[in-house]
C-alpha cells in the first residue's frame, strides 16, 4: 500500500507499492529484526518498495547498502527510517544512493552518517518531514539536506559532540520545528540560526545550553514569529543566559496561542530565588502574549 503522506513512525520492515503485485510481509518476524529477512524480501519481490524502518544493530548495518541500493534502482521509495543501536561502534554510513531517492517523502535517521553530496545535489524535492537525530552532515552540504520547497516538518537533535555548524537551505513551508543542539551554544549565531525557521506556526526549542562566548547571548531578535501559534520550551532559570533567551522567544511570538515550558529540574533554593529576581526584573508589557489561549509551565525532575 503507497500511502499519500508516509507516517511519521512505519511500520519496521518493508512494505510494498500497491501499483505492483502484492509482496511478502516481514511483519510476522520483525520482532527479531534480521536482516536475512529483507534480503529474502527483495530477492522474491521485484517491485517497488514505497516505506522502509529497520533498527540497525552491527550485524544488519552492513547491509545497509545493499539495501538502499535496490530501492534507488527501484524506484518510488517515499518513506525511510533507519535507527541504530551500534553502541560503542559508532554510527553507520549510508550509501550516496540515497541522494538519487528523488521521491522520499519522509526520512528519518538515527546516529548515522550522511555522505558526500554529489556534484549538482539540491536537495529532496518532494520530501515533507525530515527528522535528524545525532547524524553527522557533510562538510557545507548541510544546506543543501536541510531544504526543500516541501518541507513541512523538520526536527534536529544533536550534541557538541557533533562539532561542526548547521546551516539551513530554503525552507518556504516549513511549519513544524524541533531544534535541540547544544553546538549552537558554542559555534552558530543563534539569532541567524533560528531566522531559518521563523516561519513555523510550531517551535520546539531548548534554550538550556550555556553560550561558550557572552556575545552570543539571546536578548532581541531582528525579527518576529509572526506565523508561531504554538512554542515548547525546554529551559532552566538558573542562569541568565537562559532566561534571556526564554523571554526573547516569547516577546518575539506576537499571535502565540500555546505555551509550554518544561523545567529542567533539581534547582536549588538559592538558585531558584536568583532567577525570581532575574525574571522579575524583566520589563513586562500588556501586549505580551496577548492572544495566549493556554499556559502549561512543569517541571521535569533528574536523578
Amino acid at each position: 500500500m503507497t500511502p499519500s503522506a508516509p507516517p511519521r513512525s512505519p511500520a519496521p520492515g518493508a512494505a510494498a507499492g500497491s501499483r505492483s503485485p502484492p509482496s511478502p510481509s516481514p511483519s510476522s518476524t520483525a520482532q527479531a529484526r534480521p536482516p536475512e529477512v529483507v534480503d529474502s524480501v527483495l530477492i522474491r519481490y521485484a517491485g517497488r518498495i514505497s516505506r522502509f524502518s529497520f533498527h540497525l544493530d552491527a550485524r544488519s548495518a552492513r547491509h545497509i547498502d545493499d539495501w538502499l541500493l535496490a530501492f534507488s534502482r527501484r524506484g518510488g521509495v517515499e518513506s525511510i527510517c533507519l535507527r541504530s543501536s551500534l553502541g560503542s561502534s559508532g554510527y553507520f554510513s549510508l550509501h550516496s544512493c540515497i541522494f538519487s531517492c528523488v521521491h522520499l517523502e519522509f526520512l528519518e535517521l538515527h546516529n548515522g552518517k550522511i555522505p558526500p553530496l554529489p556534484e549538482g545535489f539540491m536537495g529532496f524535492p518532494v520530501l515533507k518531514e525530515l527528522k535528524l537525530v545525532r547524524v553527522t552532515l557533510p562538510t557545507n552540504g548541510e544546506a543543501c539536506v536541510i531544504a526543500g520547497p516541501n518541507l513541512h516538518s523538520l526536527e534536529i537533535i544533536s550534541l557538541y559532540e557533533d562539532d561542526y555548524d548547521w546551516e539551513f537551505g530554503e525552507l518556504p513551508c516549513l511549519k513544524d520545528a524541533t531544534i535541540n543542539l547544544e553546538s549552537y551554544a558554542y559555534e552558530l549565531d543563534f539569532e541567524e540560526f533560528l531566522a531559518r525557521v521563523a516561519q513555523v506556526r510550531k517551535l520546539t526549542i531548548y534554550t538550556c545550553y550555556k553560550p561558550f562566548f557572552v556575545g552570543n547571548l539571546l536578548d532581541t531578535l531582528e525579527y518576529t514569529f509572526v506565523n508561531l501559534r504554538s512554542l515548547f520550551l525546554y529551559t532552566h532559570f538558573r542562569e541568565t543566559h537562559s532566561i534571556l533567551s526564554t523571554l526573547c522567544l516569547i516577546r518575539s511570538a506576537p499571535n502565540l496561542e500555546e505555551l509550554e515550558i518544561e523545567i529542567e529540574g533539581n534547582q536549588n533554593q538559592q538558585q531558584g530565588i536568583e532567577a525570581n529576581a532575574e525574571f522579575q526584573n524583566t520589563e513586562w508589557t500588556n501586549d505580551l502574549c496577548a492572544n495566549l489561549q493556554k499556559l502549561k509551565v512543569h517541571r521535569k525532575c533528574t536523578e
